[in-house]
């Protein structure tokens, strides 16, 4: 027996499915449905600010934008890593200017103890030890020069700087030095360098035979290698507490005689130093110059594919809100227009009536 509900679901579609409109109607009809499918998609233009919400829209624009925009934020990664390696370079230099500092102010004992009557060993003593201190803080400000876990003064480490948009397309090398020394005052004295702390290059020169810069590098209390030949170490030495036991790294300042000239070969120590460190200071100054200005120049070709991107696929919203008044004037008329065209059906109506 068949179901009477689905008969009368029948009977309800073939009774929708024979009504006929005019041409009139139709022809309304459809321009209504027209101006409401291109009002819906202006009204989402002006919410989301795009004319290009997916491929449908405009293929195209779309997947062109979509290239730019990733190119964009490949880069702007690579932003990230640039500022890294800036605040890398700015930690060595302080630590560099900071050790400066301490070369200076060793600099003015050396000079203290140098203009002391001959006879005031004890007072040249006092200073010796004011110097020995002073000295290990060269070694502390080295040791807290690292940023990020990459310390550039310290065990010749380096850093890469990936510029490109592509890993490995363009890398930037900053590369850190190594200076050596004690760290620590014991009963006046400071150990000479140890070789078990100095990075391997040190030990073979660059055609791979044995160097002596590890060896050299234990006549003094703190060390630098130079910049055009790595294997040529310079050094301070350190005070040693009494004449007799001084060892191969310390001077002793008490010495009647000839302690003038002992001082004289100490502060030419400290300014090689020093001028070895403002050798290391300015390359690293080079290379956050080098990194600075690809930073500008990809914070600026980051702008350039974002407003590519923009132009392809970003409405004008001016021009949406005109649309969208135009569009509203426009169902009206339809409304009406199918209205009139209803009006004509009836008055036909009306006659047959």
């Amino acid at each position: 027996m068949p179901d009477p509900e689905w008969g009368g679901c029948k009977q309800k579609a073939r009774t929708m499915s024979n009504i006929s409109l005019s041409a009139t109607m139709k022809t309304s009809l459809l321009s209504l449905q027209n101006t409401q499918s291109l009002y819906d998609q202006t009204q989402e233009r002006l919410v989301s600010g795009k004319k290009v919400n997916n491929p449908v829209d405009d293929p195209a624009n779309y997947y062109s934008a979509a290239t730019l925009t990733n190119r964009a934020n490949a880069l702007e990664g690579r932003l990230d890593n640039m500022a890294q390696a800036v605040q890398s370079i700015k930690a060595a230099d302080n630590g560099i200017q900071a050790m400066q500092s301490i070369l200076e102010s060793m600099q003015a004992v050396v000079e203290s103890a140098m203009s002391t009557a001959e006879d005031a060993v004890e007072e040249r003593e006092a200073l010796g030890i004011k110097y020995n201190e002073l000295l290990v803080q060269l070694e502390g400000f080295a040791n807290d020069s690292a940023y990020g876990g990459i310390n550039l003064i310290k065990e010749e480490q380096s850093q890469e700087v990936q510029m490109g948009e592509k890993y490995g397309d363009s890398v930037f090398t900053v590369k850190g030095f190594h200076v050596e020394g004690s760290s620590e005052v014991k009963d006046g004295e400071v150990a000479a360098v140890s070789t078990g702390n100095l990075p391997a290059s040190w030990f073979l020169d660059n055609d791979g035979n044995a160097s002596t810069a590890a060896n050299i590098a234990t006549r003094y209390s703190f060390v630098i290698n130079r910049v055009e030949d790595p294997t040529d170490v310079v050094g301070i030495k350190a005070y040693g507490t009494d004449a007799t036991s001084a060892s191969g790294h310390e001077v002793y300042w008490g010495t009647t005689g000839d302690y003038r000239i002992q001082l004289s070969e100490v502060l030419s120590q400290i300014e090689t130093v020093g001028d070895m460190l403002d050798t290391r200071a300015k390359l690293l100054s080079y290379d956050q110059s080098t990194i600075s200005l690809r930073e500008d120049y990809t914070s600026e070709f980051v702008l350039t594919l974002e407003e590519g991107a923009d132009q392809l696929i970003l409405a004008d919203m001016n021009e949406e809100a005109a649309n969208l008044l135009a569009l509203q004037t426009s169902q009206q008329l339809g409304v009406q227009g199918l209205s009139l065209a209803n009006q004509q059906t009836q008055n036909v109506l009306q006659i047959l009536g």
